[in-house]
């Protein structure tokens, strides 16, 4: 993952360095939560996620809002 990730976010022309870097590190995130082994690494300086009013983001929710038939998500 170290190779891809610097080629990823070191040679990315689209959205600025961040917009790359962010997405690098986000997908290596998700292949460590996949394993089981979570990673918390987005902060206020570091990748920042605005959520909607009321919301909070967890990396490891589900994308899907609660209801009644479903109230997991």
């Amino acid at each position: 993952y170290y190779t891809e990730c610097l080629y990823d976010a070191c040679g990315c022309d689209r959205g600025g360095d961040c917009e790359c870097l962010c997405t690098a590190i986000s997908n290596f995130a998700e292949a460590c939560n996949r394993a089981g082994q979570p990673a918390k690494w987005r902060h206020n300086r570091l990748c920042p996620i605005q959520c909607e009013y009321g919301s909070v983001y967890t990396p490891c929710g589900s994308p899907c809002p609660k209801t009644c038939d479903d109230p997991f998500g």
